[in-house]
């Protein structure tokens, strides 16, 4: 009950102010064109923060950089383009109708933030995977060296970590190219990859955490 009593006390304080029903409505349309301005700005704050942030993560691969960085931009560029079609609406109905398209024809905050984010956490999980490798290849090379010395338990320790990366790697790979292929038209049906891709990463980084814990483990049965 509280929209419509709202609706009506504005419509009487218009008319009460302009002196008309026509000069109430215009205050009406005015008013709903400022509320989406205000929501098409903080999205596009967001997705230009968003933007900034994918150019200056080192550990962000540039196809995926690229891919994202283009898809924020769109983003943008279309809620502009949106906004400018709002200002120029000459009745309720139909800022209503485009205001609605905010939300629908984007998903700014259910769908491109977090995919942005997961493509993010994917490559920077990658990349430690990447680095922790070829740690694991300077640790063969030293138990390779280490003559004289019992490397039973460096060597299964070893083998322990390259099977944790490899798990890491296998799971996390494929993440980036799905999230990048999320599309708003698609939503909600396609929430259930975002909760996938969460699952994915955490099983990541704690696959990642182990893998370290070993390479600590492999260095110690070296000394």
């Amino acid at each position: 009950m509280r929209a419509p009593i709202r609706t009506v006390l504005v419509a009487l304080v218009a008319v009460a102010v302009t002196g008309s029903p026509a000069g109430a409505q215009q205050v009406r349309l005015d008013a709903s064109k400022k509320l989406a301005t205000a929501a098409i700005t903080r999205r596009v704050l967001a997705l230009r923060e968003l933007s900034m942030a994918a150019k200056s993560i080192v550990r962000l691969s540039d196809a995926d950089r690229s891919a994202l960085t283009t898809q924020l931009q769109d983003q943008v560029n279309g809620l502009s383009s949106l906004n400018a079609k709002i200002q120029g609406d000459t009745d309720e109905a139909t800022v209503r109708a485009d205001a609605q398209k905010i939300v629908t024809d984007y998903r700014v905050y259910v769908l491109t933030i977090p995919k942005a984010r997961g493509v993010v956490v994917s490559d920077i999980e990658l990349n430690a995977a990447d680095r922790l490798t070829k740690l694991a290849d300077r640790l063969s090379n030293a138990i390779d060296q280490a003559s004289g010395k019992d490397t039973t338990k460096a060597k299964t320790d070893l083998a322990a970590l390259r099977t944790k990366l490899a798990s890491v790697t296998t799971t996390v790979t494929p993440l980036p190219a799905g999230l990048l292929a999320l599309q708003p038209a698609g939503y909600p049906g396609n929430h259930t990859t975002l909760e996938s891709t969460r699952t994915a990463l955490r099983t990541g980084r704690t696959g990642l955490v182990d893998a370290a814990t070993l390479a600590r483990q492999v260095i110690a049965d070296l000394k």
